[in-house]
């Protein structure tokens, strides 16, 4: 008969479910990582619209021109060019909203709905 204190290491149960509880986080991660990086890029991309001074009183059509433009360059493929919306400011200038949700598909029938919403602008 073993003592508790000659019992080393783990059982092939304990095994399989640590890698269970590691797949999954990285099947969220891989699901959830590149929608993310789609955002923070289209947030730049509308922040640096934003900041262009030469843009400021050009019309609407021309700005969304520059904006899909910037959207290539920067290969945001995975979001409509209708994901930011384009108001006139208070302040004379632009008010950009960032504004869409992106479904990812994680196990069988249960998908992952993230929501991105952020005003650039004034």
């Amino acid at each position: 008969m073993r003592t508790p204190h000659s019992q080393r290491g783990i059982s092939m149960l304990s095994w399989i479910a640590i890698l269970l509880v590691v797949g999954f986080f990285v099947l969220f991660a891989m699901r959830t990582v590149p929608a993310y990086f789609n955002y923070y890029t289209l947030v730049q991309v509308a922040q640096g619209v934003q900041q262009d001074g030469s843009l400021r009183d050009v019309p609407v059509q021309e700005l969304r021109s520059k904006l899909n433009t910037r959207m290539r360059i920067n290969d945001v493929d995975d979001v409509g060019y209708d994901a930011i919306e384009i108001r006139q400011g208070s302040s004379g200038g632009w008010l950009l909203v960032v504004d869409y949700e992106v479904r990812e598909p994680l196990l069988l029938n249960i998908d992952l709905v993230m929501s991105f919403n952020k005003r650039i602008g004034s």
